[in-house]
């Protein structure tokens, strides 16, 4: 066995300490400069988070301020015009300075905040005012559309006690009951008669009477039907017709064809066309 030299093992060792020393203290080195990067990583992450918060404060307090500034937009423009079959039309019964006035109470909330389903409400409730549409036109401008009544006839339930001098009901081309102020009334329309209810029939049995009349060039003047549903109808001419009850619109064109045959000048004043065949006719003196 051979022999080692004294303090050889003991060089040997303190060699190995010094190198792990060395070695402990270049890992504690690295250890602190990787800390010191991820912390200033993290800072930098930090402040990077930061300013996209600010950014999306900014952009979001500009938006609320945008979207509050968008709601109380004004109207600055208000268009008036008429429909009809979806299509513009003048109008022509409608008071535009009582639609204005109306619509004006709604355009201090601006565009995008007026009551849209309580001005519509409140137009329909004019006179003449069938149906109205309202369209918010950016970026100012109020589009009111206005379907109005076509007046065919005046309406006189027979129940009720006469017109007063304020308002007068109408009838629209589907029959349908409107008031308008006496003032508005148009004198030539035909007066149509009837029970309370009943003026949808009577106006389509006045639109067949008139379409039968025409072919003499007859005008209907007045078109009564009574409790007991017999007809009056009275001529632009001055004759006045008795239908009775029934085959209305066949003793109607007996009428025509006799009207339309030669006679002398002999006025006449009255025709009962109540009789299954022929008529009694009655005529004036003057």
């Amino acid at each position: 066995m051979g022999l080692i030299p004294a303090g050889s093992g003991s060089r040997g060792v303190a060699e190995r300490n010094t190198r792990q020393q060395a070695a402990y203290r270049s890992h504690d080195e690295l250890g602190y400069g990787a800390k010191a990067v991820l912390a200033l990583n993290v800072l930098r992450l930090g402040l990077h988070t930061v300013w996209l918060w600010l950014i999306a404060g900014l952009v979001l307090g500009g938006f609320v301020l945008w979207l509050a500034h968008v709601v109380n937009w004004p109207v600055r423009q208000v268009l008036v015009e008429g429909r009809a079959n979806a299509m513009r039309v003048p109008l022509r019964y409608v008071d535009l300075p009582s639609l204005q006035q109306q619509v004006s109470g709604f355009l201090e909330a601006g565009l995008w905040s007026l009551d849209q389903a309580e001005l519509t409400q409140t137009l329909q409730r004019l006179p003449w005012v069938a149906k109205a549409w309202i369209v918010r036109d950016w970026p100012d401008t109020l589009l009111i559309q206005v379907e109005e009544y076509r007046p065919q006839a005046r309406w006189q339930a027979l129940a009720e006690p006469s017109e007063t001098t304020q308002q007068v009901a109408l009838l629209d081309a589907q029959g349908r009951i409107f008031q308008v102020p006496a003032a508005q009334m148009l004198p030539a329309l035909p007066v149509l008669s009837g029970p309370d209810g009943s003026q949808t029939d009577i106006f389509a049995d006045y639109q067949q009477s008139r379409q039968i009349l025409r072919q003499a060039g007859l005008e209907i003047l007045s078109l009564t039907r009574d409790a007991r549903q017999a007809w009056t109808i009275a001529l632009s001419n001055g004759i006045k017709l008795a239908l009775g009850r029934q085959a209305t619109a066949t003793r109607l064109q007996r009428f025509v064809a006799f009207y339309q045959q030669p006679r002398t000048n002999t006025r006449i004043k009255h025709v009962d066309l109540r009789y299954t065949q022929g008529m009694a006719v009655t005529h004036s003196n003057d």
